[in-house]
């Protein structure tokens, strides 16, 4: 039953269907039995593994056959996805290619004698804008080389 996890039905409940077995009770076969524990992370992992190529594979280009008027022409066009190759390199290399958010934190007193909401929200708005303004020269100094 496992081995249905693997690259061509990463799908549990396809998977225990198949077998006429409800999906529950290969869970609890899970979290009672170490050894079936180790073969289903085994078998899901093989097919994470042939996921992550199928990914990499349309990342980088594929034939894809021409069809005119519901026929296959013999010729190919070559297809990619920016959108798997981005999250492939956001996978390898995150700190390159995801984007940081920086968090603020702190806190705000602000004494509210007779002016109004607007005043204060104002006031608010132009504290944080500052906070995220001095963090984000913080995130990008760069040190400039000394010319003589």
């Amino acid at each position: 039953m496992l081995s249905r996890l693997q690259p061509t039905n990463p799908n549990v409940s396809a998977v225990c269907a198949s077998f006429g077995l409800p999906r529950m009770t290969v869970y609890d076969w899970r979290s009672k039995d170490a050894a079936f524990k180790r073969a289903w992370d085994q078998a899901t992992d093989l097919g994470s593994l042939a996921l992550e190529d199928e990914c990499a594979r349309r990342a980088m280009g594929f034939d894809r056959p021409l069809v005119f008027n519901g026929r296959t022409t013999g010729e190919t066009v070559k297809e990619y996805s920016d959108t798997l190759l981005m999250f492939l390199l956001r996978g390898r290399m995150p700190h390159k290619y995801t984007r940081e958010h920086t968090e603020i934190s702190g806190s705000l007193d602000i004494k509210v004698c007779g002016e109004g909401i607007t005043a204060l929200l104002t006031a608010a708005q132009a504290h944080i804008k500052a906070a995220a303004t001095e963090s984000a020269e913080q995130a990008t100094a760069i040190e400039q080389p000394t010319i003589n």
